[in-house]
């Protein structure tokens, strides 16, 4: 049975006080947010594509991004389609040489390299019914890391030098 797909976009990532990621994704027509915990790469990732930063070497997803373009492919979609035991699962829907194809990946990955590619990202509305939440708790959520705000940053700061991603190389 198909589900809907319901069209978001990457509203922030968020780093806890227990050093735990998180790419919240939003409705673009509604009110509910899908936050989705990430690996602290994949969060740095996420973060240099939203700001469109460049680092002196291509990292993973940039190198997947370029090998898509020199193949002349496109990924049309990324789409989270399933939550199950806790676990988000998500695909790629991309195009190559007039076929179709869809590649199983992990979200944080998928969108990492939907944001460099400048690709839709949906969710399947049963995902967003069963592990989202509204605007109104998210803000909750976020103002209840708030008083960390200043701490996560320079954690995050830290992680990218540590990672050698300080995009001032």
């Amino acid at each position: 049975m198909a589900h809907r797909l319901v069209e978001v976009d990457v509203q922030r990532v968020v780093l806890d006080h227990r050093r735990k990621a998180y790419v919240v994704l939003g409705e673009r027509v509604g009110h509910r947010i899908l936050p989705i915990p990430i690996g602290l790469n994949e969060a740095s990732a996420i973060v240099l594509a939203l700001r469109n930063e460049q680092v002196a070497r291509p990292l993973t997803h940039d190198l997947m991004a370029n090998m898509i373009r020199e193949l002349d492919a496109e990924v049309r979609s990324v789409v989270v389609v399933e939550y199950k035991d806790e676990i988000f699962h998500a695909r790629l829907d991309v195009s190559c040489d007039g076929d179709s194809h869809s590649v199983d990946a992990r979200p944080s990955d998928a969108i990492a390299l939907a944001l460099r590619l400048q690709s839709r990202i949906f969710v399947d509305d049963g995902v967003l019914s069963a592990a989202g939440t509204t605007t109104e708790d998210a803000d909750r959520w976020a103002g209840a890391h708030q008083h960390e705000r200043e701490r996560e940053i320079e954690q995050f700061r830290d992680l990218l030098s540590d990672l050698n991603l300080d995009p001032g190389e």
